[in-house]
């Protein structure tokens, strides 16, 4: 395929797509430090506020993922992302002028609904913008930023809470009045409107025809079989629900069967997701370049097999008594696991031509958020029918994740041998 963006054009439109997520989070991470300040304003219970950052979230968002991607496949990305941008902008601030705990919860399906349209969106303009052989590290780097935003954004929160609940804002134009969490909430949602004149002069060229063997081109319909791409979907959930069945729980594990203290606690699970979601995309970008290089498309899916069945054993150690094995283990698997994840990603938009990128990318999103929120419940109950006393949390995750990332290994092995005979009968 002829590139149709320079190289500084394509690098303007992974800065944005990762400036973009970290703003958002900006305007969703600082809801969960605010819980008691909402709380005593609305006078609501720890129930009421579990929904906004629960179900009214992830409902609508997943959602919108489906629909955001469908839409991407058709509107101008620029004006898509511009609109969502405002959305969510006025959604967030709308939480903060809330009169009600009614007027609340619309406030955050605005914002959520919006959210959704962020995932799709980017990785259908990475796609367009960045050539085969560069793409895996452009989308590994958005990768890196998706799983340490949350982290970045509640830094930044809580700096900008902390701040508020100390007087700073107090005299500020339009902020002064409000209360400290109301203030807090304001100033982070508005900073994402800094991005406006970055996404308006960002190059939005579509590719018609796909770079990958795998996809008819000329008609612009899929040649590989909707069993196969499905698959290749499951295979994504599955990492996600592995990853978050284990990381879930894990603080629990280091706690009632480690005697770790909140600290400790803290500490541990930091390192993990930080080290797992900043080397693992990394990886993915260099061994997606040498896997479709050296083997063609089923390369990923050979990829993504090996990981899995790495990462089964691994999770193992949540049946043992070392704390220490355990973390060490779960460093190990959350790099290999969150490498894969990358290329499951990968692998599913080089399985469909560009004019549905954006519906499947999106699809495959609200697949995987779908796992996850099943995970932590899935590992309760399987604990629950476990004969093993105390330890009966960790056996549970063990089960689920080693399981789920076994299932995974053999799906992948198998889609990626009926991906090579396909490709070899079109030739």
């Amino acid at each position: 395929m002829t590139p149709t963006y320079r190289r500084t054009e394509a690098l303007a439109v992974l800065v944005a797509m990762i400036l973009v997520t970290i703003t958002l989070s900006l305007a969703t991470t600082p809801f969960g430090q605010i819980a008691d300040p909402v709380r005593r304003t609305f006078g609501i219970s720890d129930v009421k506020f579990s929904l906004l950052i629960g179900a009214l979230f992830a409902v609508p968002s997943m959602v919108m993922s489906v629909g955001g991607g469908w839409l991407a496949d058709r509107l101008s990305r620029r004006r898509l992302l511009i609109g969502a941008l405002l959305v969510w902008t006025g959604g967030a601030i709308g939480t903060a002028l809330a009169s009600s705990y009614e007027q609340l919860a619309v406030a955050r399906l605005l914002v959520a609904s919006a959210a959704g349209v962020k995932f799709p969106l980017a990785m259908t303009w990475i796609a367009d913008a960045f050539p085969a052989e560069r793409r895996g590290k452009a989308v590994g780097a958005l990768f890196v930023v998706i799983g340490v935003g949350p982290a970045i954004g509640a830094a930044i929160s809580g700096i900008v809470v902390h701040a508020a609940q100390a007087g700073v804002f107090k005299d500020w134009p339009l902020l002064a009045g409000l209360e400290p969490w109301r203030q807090a909430v304001a100033l982070l949602a508005a900073s994402n409107l800094l991005l406006l004149p970055l996404i308006a002069v960002l190059r939005e060229t579509r590719q018609r025809h796909s770079d990958t063997p795998e996809v008819a081109s000329s008609d612009g319909r899929p040649a590989l079989p909707l069993l196969l791409v499905g698959a290749m979907v499951l295979g994504s959930a599955l990492f996600s629900l592995a990853d978050t069945a284990n990381l879930a729980w894990l603080p629990t594990v280091l706690s009632r069967q480690h005697g770790f203290d909140a600290q400790q606690v803290g500490f541990a699970f930091g390192a993990i997701a930080t080290i797992a979601g900043s080397l693992g995309p990394i990886a993915a970008g260099y061994i997606d370049a040498w896997a479709y290089k050296r083997f063609g498309s089923p390369g990923r899916l050979r990829s993504c097999a090996i990981a899995a069945l790495l990462c089964a054993p691994c999770l193992m150690a949540f049946g043992g008594s070392s704390a220490h094995v355990l973390i060490g283990a779960l460093i190990v698997s959350g790099v290999i696991s969150m490498m894969a994840m990358t290329l499951s990603f990968l692998a599913i938009q080089a399985a469909l031509p560009p004019s549905k990128r954006g519906f499947g990318s999106g699809l495959a999103n609200a697949v995987s958020n779908l796992a996850s929120a099943s995970a932590p419940t899935l590992v309760a109950m399987t604990s629950a029918v476990l004969p093993v006393g105390p330890g009966a949390i960790g056996v549970g995750v063990a089960v689920v994740a080693v399981g789920a990332f076994a299932l995974n290994g053999v799906i992948y092995a198998m889609t990626a041998t009926g991906l090579g005979r396909w490709e070899r009968a079109l030739h």
